[in-house]
């Protein structure tokens, strides 16, 4: 190789494999990777290691490579040893030390595309909100993850019911039907139940839709999950509203939002929460509630600025603004939820 002009030959590895190993440093990290970059494995796992041998992802360059890329997060299939995929003829016991490998990863990356879909949707990116979060799905799908598999459909039924489309998101319903029928002590039971409440609720079973939704209830006070019973409290008053008995359902708001107000929520919980009961304050023309809320989850909102929830709760609140006749504030927080709001549809 050519040595740089007013550059040693002598000082230059031709890549990161050649350079010398001892204290501080970790033998291997900075190899090369067969996609050219460093620690990133490439598709489908079937690249050549330096050995010449074909394989999937273990430990990428010899021995110390293990310990650079799990520090780095990168805990591959086949650690401690080079993972294969197992060849066609392949004993039971290679198959299933070969699969669990395989599994584990999907499991993490699962985990990781999770988050992405997550931050997406609070920066307001719904189109990658949904795409990271099936790819999410899938990776759990084929690690035999059905709890997080199930709880990722559930996510997609609210992001497709949010872009207005229900047979997809009908869809992603019955997958996470499949997946947690067999989990119904777990928290993604519960949040299931309230989604097929929903879809009752809205094709007029409010019978159906309510025991539904008590089921969800008395799932998360036994298993002590406030978003769950927050939920599970806000459905309840929503549907005693259709009921005819607005005093009822709003005094089940009230209880749901006292959750948020102590700080017991998730920010995803105190929005829909929170949404829902200005919403039904606007409905019902109950303003000296609706600005009492207003008021005490203001801190929340701001420090949201953001987002999708305070986005879609500026425009009731800005009805109410304009109700107050305070039509300059009205005017900035509808401005505010069409910035907010501009690329989610």
């Amino acid at each position: 190789m050519a040595a740089v002009a007013g550059e040693s030959p002598r000082l230059r590895p031709r890549c990161g494999c050649h350079l010398p190993s001892g204290p501080g440093r970790r033998r291997g990290i900075g190899k090369k990777t067969p996609t050219g970059g460093r620690g990133i494995p490439p598709a489908g796992g079937g690249a050549r290691d330096p050995r010449g041998k074909r394989g999937g992802w273990g430990r990428w360059g010899g021995r110390g490579t293990r310990g650079g890329h799990r520090s780095a997060g990168f805990p591959w299939p086949g650690r401690g040893r080079w993972a294969r995929r197992p060849a066609a003829g392949a004993g039971a016991a290679e198959l299933e030390q070969a699969e669990g490998g395989w599994a584990d990863h999907d499991a993490v990356l699962g985990d990781w595309l999770d988050a992405l879909a997550e931050a997406a949707w609070w920066l307001g990116r719904l189109d990658e909100c949904i795409a990271a979060r099936e790819r999410a799905h899938a990776c759990y799908d084929r690690a035999g993850a059905t709890l997080p598999a199930g709880r990722c459909a559930v996510s997609l039924f609210h992001h497709w019911c949010f872009k207005g489309k229900q047979a997809i998101a009908s869809g992603w319903l019955g997958r996470a039907r499949r997946a947690l029928q067999a989990q119904p002590e777990s928290p993604e039971y519960g949040y299931l139940l309230l989604y097929e409440a929903e879809v009752a609720h809205g094709s007029g079973d409010l019978t159906g839709a309510t025991d539904l939704v008590e089921q969800a209830l008395e799932l998360g006070r036994r298993l002590r999950v406030p978003d769950l019973e927050s939920q599970a409290l806000q459905a309840l008053g929503r549907l005693l509203i259709d009921h005819g008995r607005p005093a009822e359902g709003l005094a089940r708001l009230d209880e749901a939002m006292l959750f948020a107000i102590e700080g017991r929520l998730s920010p995803f919980v105190t929005g829909r929460v929170y949404c829902s009961l200005v919403s039904a304050c606007h409905e019902l023309g109950d303003i000296r509630r609706a600005n009492e809320w207003i008021e005490a989850v203001a801190s929340w909102a701001e420090t949201h600025p953001f987002t999708v929830f305070p986005g879609l709760c500026r425009l009731p609140r800005a009805d109410l603004m304009q109700w107050r006749g305070d039509w300059q504030a009205a005017e900035a927080e509808a401005r505010r939820a069409c910035s907010e709001l501009d690329d989610m549809y």
